[in-house]
C-alpha cells in the first residue's frame, strides 16, 4: 500500500481495509464532502479518474459554458490573469 517512499495514505488503507479493491491506474478515491482529512468509507467514492477530474473542473467553473473546453488560469501574485487589468485601471 506504501508509494516509494514508503508513505501510505489513510484514505487508500480505509477503503481497502473495509474489504473495497484497491483502485486501478484509471481511478481515483473521491472524498464526497471535499474534505481531505474525512477519510471514513461513508466519505469515500470509487470514481474515474477522467469523470473526477471533469467534476472538479465543472465544480470550479474552469470549462466554458458554451464550447465545454477548459478555460485558462493565469495566476499572478494569487490573482487571476483576467483581475489585472481591472486593478490597473484602478491604479
Amino acid at each position: 500500500m506504501a508509494d516509494p517512499n514508503g508513505w501510505a495514505y489513510e484514505h487508500l488503507v480505509v477503503w481497502c481495509a473495509a474489504g473495497s479493491p484497491r483502485p486501478k491506474r484509471d481511478e481515483i478515491l473521491h472524498h464526497r464532502n471535499g474534505d481531505k482529512t474525512d477519510n471514513r468509507i461513508a466519505n469515500l467514492e470509487l470514481m474515474k479518474r477522467r469523470a473526477h477530474n471533469a467534476h472538479h473542473l465543472a465544480e470550479d467553473g474552469r470549462r466554458c459554458r458554451v464550447t465545454g473546453r477548459l478555460l485558462p488560469r493565469r495566476l499572478l501574485d494569487g490573482r487571476e490573469h483576467n483581475d489585472i487589468s481591472e486593478a490597473r485601471a484602478n491604479d
